[in-house]
């Protein structure tokens, strides 16, 4: 329910943060919200069936704090929790925040000072925190702060690969953190994040955020600390890796025939050689793959030959493109796939 506060007003900001099995992070990412130097804003924890005792601290935070309210659902995923975290409140300004994650305690108060002007997205800074060390991440590689319709193209390019811009980027941009969205922004284009998407949702939200953005800005300051946990489920083992893909691929497929969006072919090639390669490297490639030397070689052979790979790998145009993707489209070509499978691991792709 939302909360009201002495004047029946709802919070300025409502941060949805989906909540699964990360006990041990989800303290320190409320209490710097609680830290925040903005104080009108609403949190809604939920936990998506938690195994561990994270709903358990979701509800002592709930508890203790009147800003802050639990919604318990079935395991069904980060989409659906996101969305009911959406539907769970009110504020006219929405921040998503990963429970192993934390905010700078300026970041409402910098996002805010963002919007007005007829923004509907602003975006900041990200700081990168692995193995100990910290990096600073532009959300955007350039110098431009407000960008309107005629921008759309170069940010999804961004969004999707993490190119279009003067340097390549870590996709964060295809992240739902780092940003504060203009709630009537969301609702009229009905945007919300893709259930039974299994990978990626994030992305896809953004996509189609950006493909109807008329004033995204973007505020030079750091605002969010991205996690990137030892051990993370980037690099699991993931044997149905491939329906994955599909998937992730149709429903990026979907939205540029829907919206007639002939100009994002290139970006859409590009990313579908990642997945190729990323499909790889998870699946059929990995340490864990029960898969001899002989049918790795298959199977990359195979998935070449796939619907969304085998147009890509006949068509693309490897003019601008890393060297890196420009040899495994070259090798494809040439149907090297023994070589593919002995050097995949170390390309970055």
């Amino acid at each position: 329910s939302a909360r009201l506060r002495w004047n029946n007003l709802p919070a300025t900001v409502s941060i949805v943060v989906p909540v699964y099995n990360v006990g041990s992070y989800v303290d320190y990412c409320v209490r710097s919200v609680l830290s925040q130097t903005f104080p009108d804003w609403e949190m809604v924890l939920v936990n998506d069936g938690s195994s561990d005792d994270s709903g358990e601290r979701c509800r002592r935070w709930a508890e203790a704090d009147a800003r802050i309210s639990l919604v318990n659902q079935e395991n069904a995923g980060v989409s659906v929790a996101r969305n009911n975290g959406l539907a769970s409140s009110t504020g006219p300004y929405v921040m998503f925040v990963d429970p192993d994650d934390w905010l700078e305690p300026d970041s409402l108060e910098t996002l805010l000072s963002g919007m007005g002007d007829g923004v509907e997205i602003c975006v900041g800074d990200c700081l990168l925190e692995k193995h100990g060390q910290t990096k600073l991440i532009p959300m955007i590689n350039c110098d431009q702060r407000d960008f309107d319709s005629n921008d759309r193209q170069r940010l999804m390019a961004l969004a999707l690969n993490g190119r279009g811009f003067e340097s390549a980027n870590d996709v964060i941009l295809g992240s739902p953190w780092g940003k504060l969205y203009l709630r009537s922004f969301l609702d009229e284009n009905g945007l919300r994040f893709k259930p039974g998407l299994k990978k990626e949702q994030d992305v896809l939200f953004n996509l189609n955020a950006i493909s109807r953005v008329n004033h995204l800005r973007r505020v030079p300051r750091a605002v969010y600390h991205y996690r990137v946990n030892e051990g993370s489920v980037c690099n699991r083992y993931l044997p149905d890796f491939d329906s994955i893909t599909d998937d992730i691929l149709s429903s990026i497929r979907d939205l540029i025939d829907e919206n007639g969006y002939s100009w994002f072919e290139g970006e859409f090639d590009f990313k579908v050689v990642k997945m190729y390669a990323k499909c790889l490297k998870r699946q059929y490639l990995h340490p864990e793959s029960p898969l001899t030397s002989q049918q790795r070689v298959e199977a990359a052979r195979r998935l070449a030959g796939a619907p969304f790979y085998a147009p890509t790998f006949e068509r693309m145009e490897r003019k601008g493109m890393p060297l890196s993707v420009v040899g495994l489209v070259t090798l494809v070509r040439i149907r090297a796939f023994g070589a593919i499978t002995l050097i995949l691991g170390r390309m970055d792709i």
